[in-house]
């Protein structure tokens, strides 16, 4: 296991292309970084604080983005990617990949304030990403960590019920098209926060880990 670390200034880590470790450790701390990882590795990536570009290699990828707006490019390979606070960016690559969200507060809600997953791979063709919204709970002020309801229909209003998931397609200030992904965990009929999602196709139910 080969490790890799920067420190809080703004570092270029690139992993070493001749080392054959089957497991590449990469520390960016402070800083805002510019983070690669090796290409036939597993690559573990914490981006730490600060507004980091990070590039996993071609096999599988564990990326966390950290604090701080962040980009994150999984490449190839069945990547996890973790976008973590701030306004983040992120592009799975090939391979089934899955995006994980542990807070509303993670996500965002304000058009240029809030995540964005591009071209995300749906149902609607091969169906190989996921969202994951497991660890947030969905019904605020329960014991539990509650799950989220799929609202199937496009452009569905929400109900008023707790803990509902509903999705529609909307055009930007810059003209772009893309999806939109809200939730409504205290049942106010608001979206308590909205997931851009640039996808081909439509958002089914077994886009997401709900």
């Amino acid at each position: 296991m080969a490790t890799l670390k920067g420190d809080n200034k703004n570092n270029f880590l690139m992993a070493d292309p001749m080392n054959g470790d089957s497991v590449y450790n990469i520390y960016g701390y402070g800083g805002n970084d510019r983070i690669f990882g090796h290409s036939s590795a597993h690559n573990k990536i914490y981006g730490g604080d600060g507004n980091d570009i990070i590039y996993g290699g071609d096999f599988k990828n564990t990326i966390e983005g950290g604090k701080g707006n962040d980009q994150i490019h999984g490449g190839d390979g069945r990547d996890v990617i973790y976008g973590g606070a701030g306004v983040d960016k992120m592009w799975g690559g090939d391979g089934g990949d899955r995006f994980v969200f542990k807070s509303i507060s993670e996500i965002g809600k304000a058009e240029g304030r809030r995540d964005v997953i591009e071209q995300f791979k749906s149902n609607t063709f091969d169906g190989r990403d996921k969202i994951d919204l497991s660890a947030i709970d969905a019904i605020a002020g329960t014991k539990k960590n509650d799950a989220f309801t799929w609202v199937a229909k496009e452009g569905a209003a929400f109900s008023g019920k707790k803990g509902e998931l509903t999705w529609t397609e909307t055009k930007l200030g810059n003209g772009h098209y893309t999806k939109l992904v809200m939730g409504d965990v205290n049942g106010d009929k608001k979206a308590d926060f909205i997931l851009e999602v640039d996808s081909f196709g439509d958002l089914y139910k077994g886009d997401f880990i709900l």
